[in-house]
């Protein structure tokens, strides 16, 4: 089993993203973490679904650029990294 440290340590946490930025959320709770299964963005001073942009009321441990995929393609310019930005 992954410890919490092991997991963190594959996300930022010393910093926000670009805003508008599709990640990946690595959240925390009382039965430990897990990721939120939708792109999100930071905007706003807060945490928001790419998709619908409401606000992620979750407690979040750190972010990750987004391994976004497109009818099972990668997309955007790293090997599966989506890089285009989220819809406002």
């Amino acid at each position: 089993m992954t410890s919490l440290n092991d997991r963190i340590a594959q996300f930022i946490v010393d910093r926000f993203p670009d805003e508008g930025s599709p990640v990946e959320l690595l959240c925390v709770d009382h039965n430990g973490t897990y990721m939120v299964p939708f792109p999100c963005r930071r905007a706003e001073d807060a945490w928001r679904n790419c998709e619908t942009n409401e606000i992620i009321e979750a407690e979040v441990a750190g972010w990750r650029l987004s391994r976004g995929k497109a009818r099972g393609k990668p997309v955007g310019g790293r090997s599966g990294y989506l890089l285009s930005p989220c819809r406002a």
